[in-house]
């Protein structure tokens, strides 16, 4: 596999050792946060809302970043339809 890869197996083997980033460490901890609060307002809640849920509780994030983790997880918000007015004629006979 290594050679498929085209790097060393030392390489590889302390890429597979090496710990979570701080960052990652973190989304990991974020994306049950922004599931929980997705499902919570059944699937209605895009980026911009489910960010100031999670800054109302104390979690200060982007919107990108909220946006990265709900495409990572799938997720999207429900947009409305339009509203289409119906015009019917009045002069029936």
């Amino acid at each position: 596999m290594c050679r498929v890869l085209q790097v060393t197996p030392s390489g590889f083997r302390s890429w597979r050792r090496r710990p979570l980033s701080p960052r990652k460490m973190e989304d990991e901890h974020l994306k049950p946060l922004v599931e929980d609060i997705h499902h919570q307002h059944k699937g209605r809640y895009g980026a911009p809302r489910i960010q100031a849920e999670l800054a109302a509780k104390g979690h200060y994030h982007s919107v990108r970043r909220i946006a990265r983790l709900m495409r990572d997880l799938g997720l999207y918000g429900k947009t409305r339809r339009k509203f289409v007015k119906l015009i019917t004629c009045t002069l029936h006979s």
